[in-house]
């Protein structure tokens, strides 16, 4: 099975299932899913990058980490990432360099404000493939 993911919306929030051969493919999707609820990333092309390294106890936790970067990176500095490269990951450690562009209100269309991720319904699963769900206030 490929990689993938898929957005669903609940009453006030909203989330997206993922899912990969492998953890570095995994939180990929989980990038890419978070921005495809923000706006249409074929509209996003890469002209800045940045490096992220998160530490956690678990990879659960690892997971809502790195969504919360995203979400952190794409505030601080007003950019829709596309582009997601995990250089490096276990259960405990990783460390990515992704990329994206600065938000164009001329360019970009804004489907979702995405505040954080929870960890309501948080779950990683490995059976022949990674899968994930993970919910988001919006």
């Amino acid at each position: 099975m490929k990689s993938g993911y898929e957005i669903f919306s609940t009453t006030a929030d909203g989330g997206f299932n993922i899912w990969a051969p492998d953890l570095a493919e995994l939180f990929s999707q989980a990038g890419q899913a978070l921005f495809a609820m923000m706006t249409d990333l074929n509209s996003v092309t890469v002209q800045k990058y940045f490096d992220i390294s998160i530490d956690a106890p678990a990879l659960e936790d690892l997971l809502v980490n790195w969504v919360n970067e995203l979400i952190y990176i794409s505030e601080v500095h007003h950019v829709f990432i596309k582009e997601f490269r995990i250089v490096k990951i276990n259960q405990f450690k990783l460390l990515a360099r992704v990329g994206g562009e600065p938000i164009d209100q001329q360019k970009h269309c804004f489907d979702s404000e995405v505040k954080a991720a929870t960890y309501h319904n948080l779950s990683i699963t490995q059976n022949d493939i990674y899968k994930a769900t993970i919910v988001v206030d919006l």
